[in-house]
């Protein structure tokens, strides 16, 4: 489960941006191979504007880039922002899995620290870059998700502490549970749909 949860996690800006970009916003074409490439989505631009062969031989219109203010762009921008962050506490939370299993205490709880000081970070990140209006449910999916790592590590360390296995046992539940909540969010992700300006925005 973990690690399905992980490969769709990585895939958590650069798939969902892929998405949001092409046929959740609205795009009526198919992107591009190169449009697919990660090192667009990866630095939250749009690919470059491309045309399409028709039947008939002749090149469709070229498909213009997101505007800078369009929920699209916003939307690319907030997602290439907490990619890392996602990977990061994923990964983090299956080394406590690991470590925690096997009763190595020094590895169990570095593996909570490093939960929460990821924890920490995604917050900070979330709290810089705005989600947009189509992006509101993944955002707050995703802050429910930082909530239950925040709580699992501080209750996985409080057992180390006090040599107690059932809040350690605890503490990786909750941490569990917020990687099932990080995986809902990467599906609201693929079901978002971004067009138009962000409001507020002018044209």
């Amino acid at each position: 489960m973990l690690g399905r949860s992980f490969t769709r996690m990585a895939a958590f800006s650069l798939g969902a941006c892929a998405v949001l970009l092409t046929a959740g916003c609205g795009q009526s074409h198919a992107p591009s191979s190169r449009a697919a490439g990660s090192t667009a989505v990866q630095a939250g631009h749009s690919p470059g504007p491309s045309a399409t062969a028709t039947p008939g031989g002749q090149r469709a219109a070229a498909t213009p880039s997101p505007a800078a203010g369009s929920q699209p762009a916003q939307a690319a921008t907030y997602l290439a922002a907490i990619q890392v962050d996602a990977q990061r506490i994923i990964a983090a939370s299956a080394a406590r899995s690991s470590s925690c299993a096997t009763r190595d205490a020094a590895g169990c709880r570095t593996a909570f620290d490093r939960v929460a000081a990821a924890a920490a970070t995604f917050q900070r990140d979330l709290d810089r870059h705005a989600a947009p209006t189509c992006l509101k449910q993944v955002d707050s999916t995703i802050r429910s998700a930082l909530d239950l790592y925040r709580q699992g590590a501080r209750l996985g360390l409080q057992g180390l502490a006090a040599a107690n296995g059932g809040l350690v046992v605890q503490g990786g539940g909750l941490l569990d549970q917020g990687t099932s909540s990080l995986t809902a969010a990467s599906g609201q992700i693929g079901l978002a749909t971004c067009s138009g300006n962000v409001p507020g925005t002018a044209p």
